[in-house]
């Protein structure tokens, strides 16, 4: 099997698990967007077609706490930007650079990226590994809590956060998987 057949089967599961809507698929989900980024899947299989990826993103967390406080509200011990950027939102195009910087959970002062939630969910939460909590950083340590205690619509609110990631992926990814999938 070659990177590009490898990345086009993995983009279709991820749209299947995005369609299906079951909460036992976001261990999987966690599996292919890590694949996708630490395990490289995306720009292996883009390397020969070189298209420029642009992930569009809306505030983060940091620009909503901002909002909040400019409003007079005090900052929020949990801030969650959801399942879906919102239809009406301003949204701006990104890199994937900066995409895996893009901040979607804040919990108990500390900011945590795309890359920061794919990472703990797929190697410390079970979507790949199952680590001991005595072994988790700060940071890790406060996901751990957030998502052991925090159940949103049936999901724990770490692993559907990144419901929003597939998603912007699925729109992301639309141009390299048709690309992939014609030459492979």
């Amino acid at each position: 099997m070659n990177p590009e057949m490898l990345f086009c089967i993995r983009y279709e599961q991820l749209i299947e698990i995005l369609q299906g809507g079951k909460i036992s698929q976001l261990l999987d989900l966690s599996v292919i967007l890590r694949q996708f980024f630490v395990d490289n899947f995306v720009s292996v299989a883009n390397r020969n077609h070189k298209l420029k990826l642009s992930f569009e993103i809306s505030d983060s967390t940091k620009d909503r706490l901002r909002e909040l406080e400019s409003l007079g509200f005090e900052k929020p011990a949990l801030l969650y930007l959801g399942d879906v950027i919102p239809p009406k939102a301003p949204r701006t195009k990104v890199t994937v650079d900066n995409f895996l910087k893009y901040e979607i959970v804040y919990y108990q002062g500390i900011h945590y990226s795309v890359l920061d939630v794919i990472k703990t969910c797929s190697n410390r939460l079970g979507g790949i590994h199952l680590s001991s909590d005595k072994t988790d950083d700060t940071e890790e340590a406060l996901l751990r809590d957030l998502n052991d205690n925090t159940i949103l619509g049936g999901a724990p609110i770490v692993f559907r956060s990144l419901l929003l990631v597939g998603r912007i992926l699925q729109e992301a990814l639309k141009d390299l998987y048709h690309t992939c999938e014609k030459s492979s």
